[in-house]
């Protein structure tokens, strides 16, 4: 949602990254300056668990001004899911 330029989170090697800049339709950029060795391919977590951390679809809602179907039904289909139940 673009309502999460430059305050949205999202989470790579355990650390919330801070999103820098505006969202668009399927981009988005985030500041991995601290993180030490980060490197394309490395695993983003837009919602999820990385390992202590935690952005849950509610958090993320809220961050983004959406309810939480309507952000679950807006992510894009090209865009990986794990159900873990």
């Amino acid at each position: 949602s673009r309502s999460l330029s430059n305050m949205g989170r999202v989470l790579i090697r355990g650390k919330r990254v801070p999103v820098i800049g505006t969202v668009t339709m399927n981009t988005m950029t985030v500041n991995v300056s601290d993180i030490p060795g980060v490197e394309r391919g490395d695993e983003v977590v837009i919602i999820g668990k990385q390992k202590r951390m935690n952005i849950s679809v509610a958090s993320f809602s809220e961050m983004s001004n959406e309810l939480n179907y309507q952000t679950l039904t807006r992510i894009p289909a090209d865009i990986p899911r794990v159900v873990v139940k």
